[in-house]
């Protein structure tokens, strides 16, 4: 679990390319880490302002998706990033459309470039930016394995989700962002670790 709140998501950005982009691609069988679940806390009104990385998760989502296509056991990576969006006061539906040779200054550089022909995501950077700017109190807006959520997160429920997926494991728990987040985290971490289950949640936080 990888985890950022405000400008605190670069190394969520960082981490997520490093998993799909270099672990995923050149492994063989088992690899560390096989699943990666990456969430991203931010407010509306900072949307905007973190366009890049928008760009990123669907160059992410891409790239899993055309390993999947090539091979069936990638589908043994559990890939997951929800976005929470906070302070959305009476959001509006977006309409974007952008002229291809404003693509780069819109959404800045993709992760790769060339023109290898790729299996691709099910939606594109215009669908996500919509979603983000108009998010649906009380629903869960799913594009590919993207999802993006109205509200802060419920960290119980998401400890026990990630658990019910591996019982008898030791997931890693990476924080970048403010204390009050990562009190939650550290809480969350302590309850649903059991040593006598096999089952550890370890943290490591960078607070600012």
């Amino acid at each position: 679990m990888v985890i950022g709140a405000g400008i605190g998501v670069t190394p969520v950005a960082s981490a997520s390319k490093s998993v799909v982009f270099h672990k995923w691609r050149t492994a063989v069988g088992e690899v560390f880490p096989n699943n990666g679940y990456f969430y991203w806390v931010v407010t509306h009104r900072d949307v905007d302002s973190f366009r890049w990385l928008i760009r990123l998760i669907k160059d992410c989502q891409d790239e899993v998706s055309h390993q999947r296509s090539k091979a069936a056991s990638v589908y043994q990576h559990k890939f997951e990033f929800h976005i929470f969006v906070t302070s959305a006061k009476n959001p509006k539906p977006v309409k974007l459309h952008i002229a291809k040779e404003d693509e780069l200054s819109f959404w800045g550089a993709r992760t790769e470039e060339g023109g290898i022909a790729k299996a691709k995501g099910p939606f594109d950077e215009s669908t996500l930016y919509s979603a983000l700017k108009c998010p649906v109190f009380g629903e869960v807006k799913q594009l590919g394995n993207v999802y993006v959520h109205n509200g802060r997160p419920n960290w119980r429920a998401e400890f026990a989700r990630v658990k019910a997926y591996h019982p008898e494991s030791t997931v890693g728990v990476a924080f970048c962002g403010n204390e009050y987040i990562a009190k939650d985290l550290k809480r969350q971490s302590a309850a649903f670790s059991n040593v006598e289950q096999n089952s550890l949640f370890r943290l490591h936080l960078e607070n600012f």
